[in-house]
């Protein structure tokens, strides 16, 4: 599934995630992981690099990494290689 849900709002360097369900794709010319959801896109810098090995399609994993609040977007494409970036839920108001 090409789909992520942010569950509440998150960071990626200074570019603020609202909460909700993303469709995720890459635009390779500017090296950024696109997130878009109800006709808005949300475009953060990732770090790109070359495939590790044959992909097919489009491959998205979102996981936890480093802490609960801490996690780790890698995007791999069958012709533009992998991008990888590190997204962090804003902590929480009380």
């Amino acid at each position: 599934m090409n789909t992520i849900q942010i569950n509440r709002l998150a960071l990626c360097g200074s570019t603020a995630i609202p909460a909700g369900n993303y469709t995720v794709s890459v635009r390779s010319d500017s090296r950024q992981i696109n997130l878009e959801s109800g006709g808005r896109d949300v475009e953060i810098s990732a770090i790109g690099r070359p495939n590790k090995g044959n992909v097919r399609s489009l491959d998205v994993q979102f996981v936890p990494g480093g802490g609960s609040d801490i996690w780790t977007l890698l995007v791999k494409t069958p012709k533009m290689g992998e991008y990888m970036a590190t997204i962090t839920y804003a902590a929480d108001k009380k």
